[in-house]
């Protein structure tokens, strides 16, 4: 059964907790994972050029977690939300941050800045929207059975995310497009891409208000200034809990069981 960590109380609280570090690890990419190559991802942002031929789950190995990414596994797999650096094969300190505080560095978003408040709520919407799908699971993990095409438009969507700036998600117009691929791939990555972005762009369409009881508890950066950043979900830290009653707890308790 699927398993959305969902909680709006406790997310609410976890932004308040999310100025600056929340936590830092050592990571590298340990290569394999599911990647779809063959692709042509581009997108042209206030005459920023940002471009992808591969796209999918990428898998790293981590160690000296702290704070907020104690809990984080041994080895683990995230998705990449910075184009304008790669992943390294060596160990590189990466920052638990707020999806607000990336890129690391700002240079590599649209417009020079961190992503702000709508990238964020459209990285939600992705990742909610392949939570929902089987795609993926609570803590971002590759659900058993995932195909190389689904991973590969949930990393897709969040590209789209970050560098569409048009009000809906869709690979196939705007300034953020996916102008080609491996034929052999075409149909499974344009099925996979239509349900999720479809999913995706009911959320977007939502107020901000009601958007964030969908919001993905513990969805964060992992940010570094010399390697690529990355999207995690990690435990909400223990103040997001402060001031709770215990039947919102008890509730969310339920939610972890099923």
């Amino acid at each position: 059964m699927k398993t959305t960590i969902i909680a709006t109380a406790l997310v609410a609280a976890a932004g308040a907790a999310q100025a600056g570090s929340m936590g830092s690890l050592k990571m590298k990419h340990q290569g394999g994972g599911s990647l779809l190559s063959g692709l042509q991802y581009r997108a042209t942002v206030d005459g920023d050029n940002v471009s992808a031929s591969v796209a999918g789950e990428i898998r790293h190995k981590t160690k000296n977690r702290s704070g907020a990414a104690r809990d984080l596994p041994q080895y683990m797999s995230s998705f990449c939300i910075e184009l304008g650096q790669s992943t390294s094969n060596g160990y590189r300190t990466f920052e638990v941050r707020s999806i607000l505080d990336a890129p690391n560095p700002e240079s590599n978003s649209p417009h020079d800045a961190g992503y702000g408040q709508q990238i964020q709520q459209r990285i939600h919407a992705v990742v909610r929207a392949a939570i929902d799908s089987g795609i993926i699971d609570a803590r971002l993990q590759p659900a058993s059975g995932a195909t190389a095409a689904e991973l590969a438009a949930v990393q897709l969507g969040i590209w789209e995310a970050i560098w569409e700036q048009s009000g809906s998600i869709d690979l196939t117009s705007g300034n953020s497009m996916l102008h080609g691929h491996d034929f052999t791939t075409s149909n499974a990555l344009n099925t996979a891409l239509a349900s999720l972005t479809a999913q995706a762009n009911s959320f977007v369409a939502l107020s901000r208000s009601e958007f964030s009881s969908y919001k993905v508890a513990g969805l964060v950066a992992l940010t570094s200034s010399n390697t690529q950043d990355q999207l995690a979900i990690v435990p909400l830290p223990p103040a997001a809990f402060a001031g709770l009653g215990l039947l919102g707890v008890a509730g969310v308790a339920r939610r972890l069981r099923k």
